[in-house]
């Protein structure tokens, strides 16, 4: 198995594009792991084993497409329905803490920020990204739309072109397939998009062969080495904004949620700031008043001196 460099070129001709589409599970939610587990876990529970092979074919397949194969190839004594059924009841449970993949949060802001139209294809069932969607509302709010493998609109899943053909055709300016960009991790999904027609950047698991990355326009190691100029889309700033995402609903969310900023308290006034205080030519004759008055109590002069009695 040969290592994936820092940054592999299948190919450097470039095209510009205008709109991008990404994958979930393994490119922007780092929830492939979270798959897998499940699926060792219920090979576990009849006594058998998962291999790493059998993982590594298994990346990025639909839940209906994985269930038939660990069935068949590890011989389990249920039916298909049953272990589909299993595992999504153990993925349900545990995709929400999923964590997100390096520069997903960082590129998906940009890309918005920019108005770049954006939307998520993924293989996933409906039900896991809306859990997935639950746990990160600010950042789901970012994508134009959604397409899931169960989507009444797509009669296939990926390795096919289906789901990012039907992505593509939601955005309201319906781009042509030649003006999208996808960003994968798997040889599947790499597939669907070169199947589609698109350009596909390429964020691939460390265990797989090099042969499988192939078909990918651009191979990374993660999402930050991505260039968006390199595709004609807007760079990311040299000095990246310091505090919080400027998006409009990410805005909005960060305000809601913000506490309200507390006034300031008022200040005590001590001798010295009394005495600094009358020295002011714009003083009121009141504030003079109060200044030598505070200064008195508090050189203690004011009990019981003559000024105390006027």
């Amino acid at each position: 198995m040969i290592p994936i460099p820092p940054k592999f070129y299948c190919t450097r001709k470039f095209k510009k594009v205008t709109h991008c589409l990404f994958d979930l599970d393994g490119t922007v939610l780092d929830s492939e792991i979270v798959y897998q587990k499940a699926i060792r876990t219920i090979c576990e529970r009849y006594g058998k084993t998962y291999t790493k092979d059998l993982e590594i074919e298994c990346y990025g397949a639909t839940d209906r497409d994985l269930s038939e194969t660990v069935v068949q190839r590890v011989l389990l004594p249920i039916s298909v329905d049953d272990f589909e059924h299993q595992l999504t009841d153990l993925v349900g449970k545990a995709v929400a803490s999923a964590p997100l993949q390096p520069g997903a949060e960082r590129l998906l802001t940009h890309l918005y920020d920019w108005k770049v139209p954006i939307a998520l294809a993924t293989n996933s069932t409906e039900r896991s990204v809306r859990i997935a969607a639950q746990a990160r509302p600010k950042l789901f709010a970012l994508f134009n739309h959604k397409v899931c493998a169960t989507d009444p609109e797509v009669d296939r899943g990926k390795p096919n072109p289906d789901i990012y053909l039907v992505a593509a055709s939601r955005f309201p300016t319906k781009p042509k397939p030649a003006q999208c960009i996808v960003f994968e991790d798997s040889e599947i999904g790499v597939k669907a998009a070169v199947a589609a027609g698109m350009q596909v950047v390429m964020i691939p698991d460390r265990r797989l062969d090099r042969q499988k990355t192939r078909q990918a326009t651009i191979v990374l190691r993660s999402l930050r080495e991505f260039k968006p100029e390199e595709f004609g889309l807007p760079p990311f700033p040299e000095t990246p904004a310091k505090g919080k995402p400027t998006s409009a609903r990410v805005e909005e969310d960060y305000k809601a949620n913000s506490t309200e900023t507390k006034k300031d308290e008022p200040i005590q006034p001590t001798a010295l700031l009394v005495e600094n205080i009358s020295k002011s030519s714009k003083m009121s004759r009141m504030s003079k008043m109060r200044a030598q008055m505070s200064t008195l109590m508090d050189k203690k002069l004011l009990v019981g001196s003559p000024v105390a009695s006027r």
